[in-house]
Protein backbone atom coordinates (compact mmCIF):
# COMPACT_ATOMS: atom_id res chain seq x y z
CA UNK A 1 0.00 0.00 0.00
CA UNK A 2 1.64 3.37 -0.85
CA UNK A 3 1.50 6.36 0.76
CA UNK A 4 0.22 9.59 -0.82
CA UNK A 5 2.59 12.97 -0.04
CA UNK A 6 0.36 15.69 0.50
CA UNK A 7 1.84 19.31 0.02
CA UNK A 8 0.59 22.31 2.15
CA UNK A 9 -1.09 25.01 -0.45
CA UNK A 10 0.80 28.61 -0.70
CA UNK A 11 -1.63 31.00 1.02
CA UNK A 12 -2.64 32.28 -2.70
CA UNK A 13 -3.98 29.11 -3.53
CA UNK A 14 -7.63 28.57 -3.91
CA UNK A 15 -9.17 25.90 -1.82
CA UNK A 16 -10.79 22.85 -2.94
CA UNK A 17 -12.78 20.05 -1.90
CA UNK A 18 -10.17 17.47 -2.61
CA UNK A 19 -7.56 19.22 -0.02
CA UNK A 20 -6.88 17.32 3.01
CA UNK A 21 -8.43 18.25 6.00
CA UNK A 22 -5.08 19.24 7.67
CA UNK A 23 -4.11 21.73 4.84
CA UNK A 24 -7.63 23.29 5.75
CA UNK A 25 -7.18 23.25 9.99
CA UNK A 26 -3.12 24.89 9.40
CA UNK A 27 -5.17 27.52 7.66
CA UNK A 28 -7.56 28.07 10.06
CA UNK A 29 -5.52 27.94 13.26
CA UNK A 30 -2.89 30.23 11.43
CA UNK A 31 -1.66 33.05 13.37
CA UNK A 32 -3.08 36.16 13.34
CA UNK A 33 -1.39 39.26 13.25
CA UNK A 34 -1.76 43.00 13.52
CA UNK A 35 -1.86 45.26 10.46
CA UNK A 36 0.85 47.55 9.36
CA UNK A 37 -1.47 50.64 10.04
CA UNK A 38 -3.81 48.94 12.97
CA UNK A 39 -3.23 51.99 15.17
CA UNK A 40 -4.20 54.22 12.11
CA UNK A 41 -7.59 52.34 11.56
CA UNK A 42 -8.20 51.81 15.14
CA UNK A 43 -8.55 55.38 15.52
CA UNK A 44 -10.62 56.16 12.89
CA UNK A 45 -13.01 53.36 14.75
CA UNK A 46 -12.87 54.83 17.80
CA UNK A 47 -13.66 58.39 16.28
CA UNK A 48 -16.41 56.90 13.86
CA UNK A 49 -18.22 55.30 17.50
CA UNK A 50 -17.72 58.19 19.77
CA UNK A 51 -21.06 59.27 19.54
CA UNK A 52 -22.66 56.56 18.28
CA UNK A 53 -25.10 55.16 20.91
CA UNK A 54 -25.83 52.05 21.98
CA UNK A 55 -28.64 49.93 19.82
CA UNK A 56 -29.12 46.33 21.26
CA UNK A 57 -29.43 44.67 18.09
CA UNK A 58 -27.10 46.93 15.54
CA UNK A 59 -24.38 48.72 17.86
CA UNK A 60 -23.46 46.71 21.15
CA UNK A 61 -20.62 45.50 22.81
CA UNK A 62 -20.16 42.62 20.37
CA UNK A 63 -20.32 44.77 17.07
CA UNK A 64 -18.22 47.27 18.68
CA UNK A 65 -15.30 44.88 19.33
CA UNK A 66 -15.53 42.91 16.43
CA UNK A 67 -15.31 45.90 14.40
CA UNK A 68 -11.96 46.75 16.72
CA UNK A 69 -10.78 43.11 16.02
CA UNK A 70 -11.24 43.93 12.17
CA UNK A 71 -9.23 47.05 12.17
CA UNK A 72 -6.72 45.86 14.35
CA UNK A 73 -5.64 42.49 11.99
CA UNK A 74 -8.23 42.75 8.67
CA UNK A 75 -9.94 39.43 9.78
CA UNK A 76 -12.96 38.87 11.28
CA UNK A 77 -12.74 36.17 14.04
CA UNK A 78 -15.62 33.54 13.91
CA UNK A 79 -17.11 33.03 17.38
CA UNK A 80 -20.15 30.40 18.80
CA UNK A 81 -22.75 31.41 20.79
CA UNK A 82 -22.56 30.86 24.39
CA UNK A 83 -23.87 31.49 27.86
CA UNK A 84 -21.46 34.10 28.72
CA UNK A 85 -19.90 37.00 27.21
CA UNK A 86 -16.74 35.73 28.41
CA UNK A 87 -17.23 31.78 27.58
CA UNK A 88 -18.34 33.55 23.71
CA UNK A 89 -15.09 35.48 23.46
CA UNK A 90 -12.99 32.38 24.80
CA UNK A 91 -14.69 30.77 21.09
CA UNK A 92 -12.29 33.05 19.13
CA UNK A 93 -9.29 31.20 20.17
CA UNK A 94 -7.62 34.53 21.00
CA UNK A 95 -5.46 34.12 24.35
CA UNK A 96 -6.29 35.12 27.70
CA UNK A 97 -3.63 37.31 29.06
CA UNK A 98 -3.79 39.28 33.18
CA UNK A 99 -5.45 42.74 33.06
CA UNK A 100 -2.87 44.67 33.80
CA UNK A 101 -0.89 43.39 30.49
CA UNK A 102 -3.62 43.97 27.84
CA UNK A 103 -2.37 46.23 25.31
CA UNK A 104 -3.94 49.00 22.79
CA UNK A 105 -6.23 47.15 20.75
CA UNK A 106 -7.02 44.18 22.97
CA UNK A 107 -10.66 42.99 23.96
CA UNK A 108 -11.53 43.03 27.76
CA UNK A 109 -14.55 42.29 29.69
CA UNK A 110 -16.19 44.33 32.62
CA UNK A 111 -18.68 42.99 34.89
CA UNK A 112 -21.83 43.89 36.73
CA UNK A 113 -23.25 44.54 33.91
CA UNK A 114 -21.10 41.96 32.13
CA UNK A 115 -19.93 44.58 28.24
CA UNK A 116 -16.93 43.93 26.42
CA UNK A 117 -14.50 46.52 25.13
CA UNK A 118 -11.55 47.66 23.99
CA UNK A 119 -8.10 49.44 25.28
CA UNK A 120 -7.18 52.20 24.27
CA UNK A 121 -4.21 52.55 25.58
CA UNK A 122 -2.79 52.24 29.44
CA UNK A 123 -5.25 52.43 31.79
CA UNK A 124 -8.14 53.54 29.46
CA UNK A 125 -10.70 51.63 28.11
CA UNK A 126 -14.20 52.26 25.74
CA UNK A 127 -17.42 50.57 26.27
CA UNK A 128 -20.36 51.20 24.32
CA UNK A 129 -22.63 53.57 26.42
CA UNK A 130 -25.68 55.41 25.57
CA UNK A 131 -24.67 58.52 23.87
CA UNK A 132 -22.12 56.80 22.93
CA UNK A 133 -18.30 55.96 23.92
CA UNK A 134 -17.89 55.53 27.31
CA UNK A 135 -14.04 55.71 28.70
CA UNK A 136 -13.06 54.16 31.91
CA UNK A 137 -10.00 52.61 33.67
CA UNK A 138 -8.62 49.44 32.78
CA UNK A 139 -9.39 48.47 36.58
CA UNK A 140 -12.79 47.50 36.17
CA UNK A 141 -12.42 45.29 33.87
CA UNK A 142 -11.65 41.29 34.84
CA UNK A 143 -10.80 39.55 32.28
CA UNK A 144 -8.84 40.34 29.00
CA UNK A 145 -7.81 38.94 25.26
CA UNK A 146 -4.28 39.43 23.10
CA UNK A 147 -5.34 40.46 19.81
CA UNK A 148 -2.64 39.42 17.24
Amino acid sequence: MSRTKFHRPSKAAPLSRKQPINDLLHLATEAVTRLPNWPERLAALITAAEHRPFDATGWNCGRFVMAAVVACTGRRPSWQHQPTLAEMADTTGYPRVPVPFARTGDVVLAADPDRLGVVLDAGRVAFVGPAGLLRLPITVCVIAWRVG
